[in-house]
């Protein structure tokens, strides 16, 4: 398991570059959860994901209901989206992204964290 830390000043583009890193790792075909401080912050990274992938047949996008994600329909890879305080119990990822400051345990292969 490795973990990258991504330190800069506030707006200089930490968590954009975050979720470029979760579009590719989807189109190769892993599994992405990508958490923020709260529902609202992962709503904004989702739009703009889908802001691209509603136009592109390949991925498929679901909002609400609390299971906010993309899908790639060609690798079977996926970015899902949530807060700190959302439950992910039985999600499996390879890959876990932790924006501004959010600290977790969940086993994933890989972590990226973009701090303060």
């Amino acid at each position: 398991m490795g973990e990258v830390t991504i330190i800069g000043d506030r707006m200089a583009g930490k968590s954009y570059m975050l979720v470029a890193l979760a579009e590719k790792l989807m189109r190769r075909g892993f599994k992405v959860l990508y958490v923020a401080a709260d529902m609202n912050v992962a709503r904004e990274r989702l739009y703009n994901v889908a802001e691209t992938a509603d136009f592109d047949p390949r991925f498929k996008v679901y909002r609400g209901n609390g299971n906010e994600h993309v899908k790639d329909l060609r690798s079977d890879g996926a970015i899902y989206f949530s807060s700190a305080r959302s439950n992910n119990r039985g999600l499996v990822v390879d890959t876990l992204i932790l924006d501004d400051g959010v600290d977790s345990d969940l086993p994933a292969k890989y972590v990226y964290r973009a701090t303060l």
